[in-house]
């Protein structure tokens, strides 16, 4: 530290409390190569105040960020130029340590260069850092709640306590995040783009999503193993702030708590529809009945999701009978159509006529204007990081406790593969009524393995279409 003015030492040696030793003398090399270029850009309080810490403090470091503005890169190029001229250093470097060091602060040094290092922070919690992220809007509170999420998530997940510093690199982020929260469509025209950290008090996409519910007037089979005709029942989240649709779901009876939950996982990561427009994390869910949860699972989960279900005011209760002009055109096609069924058979599953809802709205999306799905997540055929997470786990039906047997879990008779854990292992079974494709098996509390059922490779199948028991198909409705 000999090289670093003594106004800087305090504040440089707080940053690196907590950090493996060659991560501090890592990120000490690189602070001591661009310093002489902040001086000549910042001031040393400015300078102290980037690198600060999280606990009891805000992360201001303005200045800094200021630095990356459009109107300042010039300038900042230029001193990175002149220095790396004289110094004879690696311009390109130097330059992405300045970046990285104006977005993030000095920890930001950790991803800039190839250093060979391992991570600091885990793998299951960087991908929850990145879910909250992108699904999360940037309010005012926002980094004192991530980072205490971040900390419970870490410490269930039994890992070490992540120095404080890390924590805010965890959820730093590039802010250029237009259209992502909302499509840009005639509900949502006048809804402010900005992604500035916006007072708690005012209101904002994903703040509060309603529940409404609705039984179809159109006939459907409840599968094709159980061609029983039914009139289904259709249950839809959307957004109270934009009227954004965020989520539907078809149900053989009424819907209760339970659908709600697997309608409210659908409606954050949008499993096998990537291309949904509106994506986002709810405050608050308000629904139709009595809001008591007694599952700790569920209140584990709406912890992490920091989110919250509550009963809908008499307000809301009005505006849930208002079907969205999408799944009311959806629906006067559907009935014009069986009008021409002859026969029971004619008539599609509960699955197909999902497929058909999720079509029309897709083609009705195709003139609203937003951000797409990054590439990575589209792969993942979802909109949003973590999708295999313990919160996302723990919003679908448990099977039951089970142990793993020559690399395997049966689940109603239906095998998945469990080679990546240990023998014996004991589990808790999460499966999706509507794709037994895959199950999540849930271990040592908090991690989680996605299983998949090798009989099932391709083309997605329900529950319903593998279970002739009783009481496997009481489970299901």
């Amino acid at each position: 530290m000999k090289n670093l003015t003594p106004e800087l030492q305090p504040s440089i040696q707080r940053l690196l409390k907590g950090l493996p030793a060659p991560h501090q003398s890592y990120i000490q090399e690189q602070y001591a190569r661009i310093l002489p270029i902040l001086l000549t850009l910042l001031t040393p309080h400015a300078i102290w105040e980037r690198n600060r810490t999280w606990p009891g403090v805000s992360p201001i470091g303005k200045a800094a960020t200021s630095l990356l503005m459009v109107r300042n890169v010039s300038k900042v190029r230029k001193a990175v130029h002149s220095y790396a001229t004289q110094l004879n250093e690696d311009e390109d470097q130097l330059w992405d340590l300045v970046f990285a060091y104006c977005r993030f602060g000095p920890i930001g040094f950790i991803d800039t260069l190839d250093h060979g290092l391992e991570s600091i922070i885990p793998d299951e919690v960087a991908e929850y850092a990145r879910f909250l992220r992108l699904g999360k809007h940037p309010r005012a509170d926002a980094g004192i709640y991530v980072r205490e999420l971040l900390n419970l998530y870490v410490q269930n997940l039994g890992f070490a306590e992540l120095p404080s510093f890390v924590a805010r690199y965890a959820f730093a982020s590039n802010r250029k995040l237009t259209n992502w929260f909302v499509g840009n469509d005639t509900p949502t025209e006048h809804v402010v783009r900005t992604t500035r950290r916006l007072n708690r008090n005012l209101t904002y996409p994903h703040q509060r999503w309603h529940v409404s519910i609705k039984h179809l007037d159109i006939q459907c089979r409840i599968a094709e193993r159980h061609p029983a005709v039914i009139n289904p029942w259709l249950i839809w989240l959307s957004d109270h702030y934009t009227s954004a649709l965020q989520s539907i779901r078809l149900c053989v009876s009424e819907p209760q708590m339970r659908d709600t939950l697997i309608a409210l996982r659908w409606g954050i990561w949008h499993y096998n529809s990537p291309w949904w427009t509106s994506r986002g994390i709810p405050e608050i869910v308000t629904i139709p009945w009595s809001s008591s949860i007694e599952d700790s699972s569920i209140r584990e989960s709406l912890i992490y999701l920091h989110a919250e279900i509550a009963e809908q005011t008499a307000e809301e209760q009005a505006k849930s009978k208002d079907i969205p002009s999408t799944i009311d055109e959806w629906l006067a096609q559907a009935r014009s159509q069986q009008q021409h069924n002859t026969s029971q058979s004619d008539l599609p599953t509960l699955f197909q006529l999902t497929q058909y809802l999720l079509t029309a709205i897709q083609n009705s999306q195709t003139n609203v204007i937003a951000s797409s799905t990054p590439a990575v997540l589209s792969e993942q055929q979802v909109t949003l990081p973590w999708s295999t997470g313990v919160a996302a786990a723990y919003l679908l039906p448990s099977g039951g406790q089970y142990e793993v047997i020559k690399g395997r879990v049966s689940l109603w008779g239906v095998p998945y593969d469990a080679a990546d854990l240990p023998e014996k292992t004991v589990v808790d079974i999460r499966f999706d009524p509507d794709d037994a494709r895959t199950c999540f098996l849930v271990h040592n509390s908090h991690h989680v393995v996605r299983a998949t059922a090798s009989a099932f490779i391709g083309a997605q199948i329900t529950w319903f279409d593998l279970v002739e028991d009783p009481e496997q198909l009481r489970r299901l409705r």
